[in-house]
């Protein structure tokens, strides 16, 4: 004999403790109040009753709209080179060595790129134009 495993579902009013039908609990109730959200099974003369009662409070009350802020996507960065790299911080370390002012980070200018291609003319410099 083969077993059989099977699954009740009994939906309860949260306020009476009483059986009800299942159509009833996919509407729910939904409230919050002091930053808690709160969400109850119950029958719709409950849920009127409770409706009554808060309509004075809801009728003097804000309605706070949660807006929601649009963040740009961040731009794509390009591909980090190796070899571009490697050849700036060669660049970098020739002008410290020889003295020729160069930032230590950003862009090298081009008047240190083209004194570093004279003084190195064996150098492939063609990473740096990629």
């Amino acid at each position: 004999m083969a077993k059989q495993t099977r699954v009740v579902t009994d939906y309860t009013d949260d306020m009476t403790g009483l059986e009800i039908a299942e159509e009833v609990t996919e509407e729910g109730l939904k409230f919050g109040i002091d930053g808690a959200d709160f969400t109850m099974d119950t029958h719709g003369d409950a849920a009127n009753e409770l409706r009554e009662m808060l309509a004075r409070w809801v009728a003097n009350g804000a309605i706070k709209v949660e807006r929601h802020v649009y963040v740009a996507p961040r731009p794509k960065r390009k591909p980090v080179d190796p070899v571009r790299i490697a050849l700036i911080q060669k660049i970098r370390r020739w002008a410290k060595f020889m003295e020729v002012p160069c930032p230590e980070m950003g862009r090298v200018p081009g008047k240190v790129q083209e004194a570093f291609r004279k003084s190195n003319p064996d150098v492939d410099m063609t990473p740096l134009s990629r």
